[in-house]
């Protein structure tokens, strides 16, 4: 299929809060429907009942929130693609890499999510850790804070944004030592994996493995590698990057760079997060960003990418 370039690049949040009464919204639109009831049907309890389900479960729980994450990205993606150009890349944050490959018809919405759970599972029995954001050091500074307090770099947001991974204890004295050298907006993530650091190396092989038992097939549209910052066309590579971005650093301002060098000027954000619009409009020059939980409607959301893809 030839992609003509319209300069759409979609993006799925690999974090973002989880609103319950967003998926009840959603839910009331035929084409997300179906989407809902697959997740469903993977977490065991009704996505049209979270309201409620959310006040004596923690959907923050990794292997829960995974599958949020992928259910809402999906399913906004469906309500919105009959209504938006065909884009040129798809590009996913963490998990929000599997549910690009979802949006871009490597994997049915149903496999999707049963292999986010899973992919939740195998991290969680991974030695326990944690992440650290730091903002305003630069690589240099980051590499030494990391070198002295036995952390790795985890994910590369920009020159002076990154995210730590290691020991919970030896991220706090990193924290300490950042905000005393002059970093902002430090801050320990809400998570108790180091993902994306070789604390998660003994998951790779097997999640590779039930990538490679799945269906996976060669995405419609390109998805970016978060692992090499590279655009995937084929089942291998696909299946390589899901797997090997578990241990390996995530490179989201090279993924940055890659969607524009691919032709993307308008980004849309699925839902439930802004962060990703957040860091493209800081980083890229001349870019578009909107996020969907900015707008009122999904309509307005589709509007206004059109508007733009005119422009």
């Amino acid at each position: 299929m030839q992609i003509v370039n319209t300069g759409l690049g979609i993006l799925c949040p690999g974090q973002g809060t989880q609103q319950p009464d967003m998926f009840v919204g959603l839910a009331r639109h035929e084409p997300a429907a179906p989407i809902l009831d697959a997740a469903s049907e993977v977490l065991g309890f009704d996505l049209h009942d979270l309201p409620d389900i959310s006040k004596t479960v923690d959907i923050f729980q990794n292997d829960i929130a995974q599958v949020l994450l992928c259910a809402s990205s999906i399913a906004t993606w469906f309500l919105l693609r009959e209504e938006v150009p065909v884009p040129v890349v798809f590009a996913g944050y963490s998990v929000g890499e599997l549910a690009a490959y979802g949006c871009a018809g490597a994997l049915d919405p149903a496999e999707t999510f049963a292999l986010a759970r899973q992919r939740a599972k195998l991290m969680d029995g991974c030695p326990p850790g944690g992440l650290l954001a730091i903002q305003g050091l630069n690589k240099s500074q980051i590499t030494t804070l990391c070198d002295r307090h036995h952390l790795e770099i985890a994910i590369i947001n920009s020159h002076i944004h990154f995210v730590l991974g290691g020991e919970v204890d030896l991220l706090k004295c990193a924290a300490t030592e950042a905000s005393r050298r002059g970093a902002k907006n430090v801050r320990l993530l809400n998570v108790a994996v180091a993902s994306h650091t070789s604390m998660m190396t003994s998951a790779v092989a097997k999640f590779h493995d039930l990538l490679v038992r799945s269906k996976f097939e060669a995405p419609v549209v390109p998805v970016l590698s978060c692992a090499v910052a590279k655009p995937v066309f084929d089942r291998g590579s696909g299946i390589a990057s899901l797997a090997n971005q578990l241990s390996n650093i995530l490179q989201w301002s090279g993924c940055m760079r890659a969607a524009t060098e691919m032709g993307a000027s308008v980004f849309l954000e699925m839902l439930p997060g802004s962060s990703l619009t957040k860091m493209v409009l800081s980083e890229v020059n001349g870019a578009s960003a909107r996020a969907c939980s900015e707008f009122k409607t999904l309509k307005g959301s589709s509007e206004w990418v059109r508007r733009q893809v005119a422009q």
